[in-house]
């Protein structure tokens, strides 16, 4: 029992089904020896039918010569002719007949009592017939009748007791034989039938046996596997709970990236009005410079308007750094969340495969999980790439908006002296004017990469909610799966 216990599922039903075909081989040879040995042409059959047929053969003849005698009597008792020829002819052919049943027997019996003693009865019938040819026959066709009688009164019926005497021995042998055959058969039916109900019991009680030592082996491994399936089922429901949790904060951090980010934009956009509108007031207090001293109160105003619009425009650079920053923190842990999602939804789909047809459902939805999760990650790349990208804009602006408020500085100071330096007035303003363009032109780079950037959020943001929709659909299945895990148990128990 202990190395059946450690065998294979296959080899435990090899076993049962080698148990099974021998027993039942074992059933077959029986109960086949049973039916060759009683069935119709079998030896005892062959035996009953041939007692009978000797008793047939004997009593009444052609075995038994009683016939004969009774006909030798009528012989000697009828003077009519025609009688007495049909009575001789009638005689004949019960001697042929008994001739011809005698080789019969003496080639079916074998040497033994039952073949001595049907000799024995064969004696006395052969001199029955030759008194009767060679003495009664003569006497009647002679018309002796008195000698006649004699004869049946003496020889013949001397003859004929003699062979009755041996006839009833033949008889009373050969119904003792029926008798024990008969016994033999049915000792044997009865000895084969006990066997057979033995072998049959014996079979079913070690198959059943086998069969309970196989399905208690298989419920146990059913229980083990329904044990682990539930605890990996209860496993991923709180890890995909704890994912969705972690998607709704992401999914808030995205929606206020995307605002931060649009509030860029507009700053963005706001800037470049604002410096499209510095840019034509350099022009016009380049022109007013060229026009004379008149306009310098004007282009004093004009420049601290300038100093302020650059300390503001510096401001705001510095909350898009910030803001930028903020985005890197948020694709970080976007990053971190799709990879985790990612190994989560691989482990899911092994765990899946290994519950077979009933992890089927659960296997589509880690493979979709995973999908979104490979597109969230390769959607934060992007985002990084685009923040880089705003970053070294934002740099690049922010250098230029320092140059470009140290050079307003130095023409705020400058003012007092313009009316003796209008020339070098004009160059700076010239200077400025290209500056300005050059700080306009890293604005609208600016003001693009925050669309892009808006554009990616808003992307990002649609991608959390299909990733929770998922994760809710992902519990959803968890807690199917659950429930299957806890029918099944039920199901084995």
């Amino acid at each position: 029992m202990g190395r059946f216990a450690t065998l294979r599922l296959s080899g435990k039903l090899s076993v049962l089904v080698g148990v099974f075909l021998a027993g039942f081989l074992i059933f077959t040879i029986v109960a086949w020896g049973t039916l060759e040995r009683v069935k119709v042409n079998g030896p005892l059959y062959h035996d009953i039918v041939r007692g009978k047929d000797l008793i047939a053969d004997v009593l009444p003849p052609p075995e038994y010569v009683i016939e004969s005698y009774l006909i030798a009597l009528q012989l000697a008792n009828t003077s009519d002719k025609q009688d007495q020829l049909e009575l001789i002819e009638r005689s004949k052919k019960l001697r042929a007949e008994y001739d011809d049943r005698r080789a019969f027997w003496v080639n079916e019996l074998q040497p033994g009592p039952m073949a001595r003693a049907l000799a024995a009865a064969h004696a006395p019938a052969i001199e029955f017939f030759e008194v009767r040819d060679r003495e009664l026959i003569p006497a009647v066709l002679a018309g002796e009748t008195a000698r006649a009688q004699a004869i049946t009164q003496g020889a013949l019926k001397r003859h004929y007791e003699a062979h009755r005497r041996a006839v009833d021995e033949v008889v009373r042998m050969s119904t003792a034989d029926n008798i024990s055959a008969e016994s033999t058969a049915r000792e044997l039916l009865t000895s084969s039938t006990r066997w057979l109900f033995g072998i049959a019991g014996s079979i079913v009680l070690v198959v059943l046996w086998l069969a309970w030592l196989i399905v208690r082996s298989l419920v146990a491994r059913l229980q083990r596997s329904s044990v682990a399936l539930m605890s990996t089922a209860t496993q991923i429901s709180a890890t995909s709970k704890e994912q969705q949790a972690t998607v709704n904060n992401y999914t808030s951090s995205t929606a206020e990236v995307a605002a931060a980010t649009k509030e860029i934009s507009a700053t963005s956009q706001e800037l470049q009005s604002t410096l499209e509108r510095v840019s034509k007031t350099a022009a016009n207090a380049a022109e007013l410079a060229e026009n004379g001293r008149s306009g310098l109160q004007e282009m004093d105003g004009t420049m601290h308007q300038l100093s302020g619009a650059t300390a503001a425009i510096s401001s705001k650079l510095a909350v898009i750094r910030e803001k930028a920053n903020d985005i890197n923190l948020v694709v970080t842990t976007i990053t971190k969340v799709a990879d985790q999602t990612n190994l989560l939804s691989v482990n899911a789909a092994i765990e899946a495969e290994k519950a077979g047809e009933y992890g089927l459902g659960f296997l589509v939805v880690a493979r979709e999980i995973r999908r979104l999760a490979d597109q969230s990650a390769v959607a934060t790349l992007d985002i990084e790439q685009m923040v880089r990208q705003m970053q070294a804009a934002v740099s690049a602006g922010v250098m230029e908006m320092d140059k470009f408020s140290e050079q307003v500085r130095q023409g705020v100071q400058s003012v007092g002296q313009i009316g003796a330096q209008l020339g070098q007035i004009i160059e700076q303003t010239e200077g400025l004017s290209s500056s300005i363009e050059s700080v306009n032109e890293g604005m609208r780079s600016q003001s693009q990469g925050a669309a892009q950037i808006s554009d990616a959020m808003t992307q990002l943001t649609d991608g959390a909610r299909q990733t929770a929709a998922s994760l809710r659909e992902f519990n959803s299945a968890t807690e199917s799966l659950r429930d299957v895990v806890a029918d099944f148990r039920q199901e084995i128990a």
